[in-house]
């Protein structure tokens, strides 16, 4: 249901979806919804990419290798974690394989949580406030 509920959220941010669909009361009109991004892991950040579009940060949905214990109790870790780009034509998986912890099949994923344009204009970063350190993958701009 999150990863509908964002790809709602993504497709008004890009002017596909109109005002009745994010819940306004129309009389007369019936207006269509089209979805642009499903079936996504755990969707987190947004900004804006060059040329439009919207980069979105996925925090995965953990891995296989699970350790029991710790104040959450389980955690699963794996590579599925990864910087999306959404447009009108769907979704393209940037980077992939990024690290992801999550519960037991996939609940509550922590993995990439934003993502931002960098200063060199083609560097995408996911960062999360509590770690010193960022994931960065180069790209050539949009």
């Amino acid at each position: 249901m999150t990863g509908s509920v964002t790809a709602l959220g993504l497709a008004t941010a890009l002017g596909l979806a109109t005002p009745s669909a994010a819940g306004a009361q129309t009389h007369g009109h019936h207006n269509k919804v089209t979805v642009i991004a499903d079936h996504l892991n755990n969707p987190r950040g947004l900004a804006a990419a060059p040329g439009g579009g919207l980069y979105l940060a996925e925090a995965g949905r953990g891995g296989t290798v699970c350790v029991a214990g710790g104040e959450q109790g389980t955690t699963c870790i794996g590579l599925t974690g990864s910087f999306d780009l959404v447009t009108k034509h769907g979704v393209k998986r940037l980077v992939t394989g990024l690290i992801s912890g999550s519960g037991e099949g996939g609940v509550a994923a922590e993995g990439p949580v934003s993502v931002s344009w960098g200063a060199e204009r083609n560097v995408l970063r996911a960062v999360r406030p509590e770690l010193a350190r960022s994931a960065s993958a180069r790209r050539d701009p949009v």
